[in-house]
């Protein structure tokens, strides 16, 4: 079986398909940031990177079974003009050669945006607010630690504490093999990552209840 990951990230769709007992030949990914993808060929050393979505050609892939993508959302989110995403948008360059015809095609996006701030303060139907993970280092994720009856500390939650809350194993994030070598990737970069990363049990459960679907 042979995946192909569009918008790849720091790889949480093949690691959520592994956990799920997917067992994969090849997985072709595709990425643009350097420091996504230097952390994805360190936690996944036999990967083919495909370069941008943009230069992907179908007919220059092996077969693929399984697609999977976390489309960016700053352009249809309150970050960007708001325009909603059409049907067929993101799609692999060139014919379709390459391309199972009854190959799984798997888009997450993340939660709906139109209704979340992008410093992870999202605004439900009855006015409360909930705290979301974001990728803006610059606003950082805050806990309230209390000591005491009059005083608390606000802090930052660790970037290990973030990807525990998206299911990751701790320091997933750390490292990063680059073109110069084994590089540990810096706090903001892994909080961006993070933050744009999809949760790994969702695309766990998704992946078996496929798996139910092909048995």
């Amino acid at each position: 079986m042979n995946k192909l990951e569009l918008f790849s990230g720091c790889g949480v769709f093949r690691l959520g398909f592994e956990n799920a007992g997917y067992k994969f030949n090849k997985v072709i990914f595709s990425e643009i940031n350097k420091h996504a993808i230097a952390n994805y060929n360190y936690n996944f050393k036999k990967s083919i990177y495909a370069g941008s979505v943009i230069d992907i050609r179908s007919d220059e892939l092996p077969e693929i079974d399984i697609i999977s993508f976390g489309s960016p959302c700053q352009d249809f989110s309150i970050a960007g003009n708001g325009v909603p995403m059409k049907a067929g948008t993101l799609t692999a360059g060139g014919n379709s050669g390459g391309l199972h015809s009854d190959m799984t095609v798997i888009p997450v996006l993340t939660p709906d945006r139109l209704n979340k701030r992008q410093n992870g303060r999202r605004f439900k139907n009855e006015g409360e607010a909930a705290f979301t993970l974001n990728c803006q280092d610059k606003h950082g994720v805050m806990i309230t630690k209390k000591h005491g009856s009059h005083q608390s500390q606000i802090r930052r939650l660790t970037e290990i504490e973030c990807e525990r809350l998206q299911g990751l194993p701790d320091d997933w994030t750390k490292y990063g093999l680059y073109e110069k070598g084994l590089k540990e990737i810096a706090k903001t970069r892994r909080y961006e990552m993070i933050g744009n990363a999809v949760s790994e049990p969702v695309v766990r459960e998704v992946a078996k209840r496929i798996k139910k679907c092909l048995i």
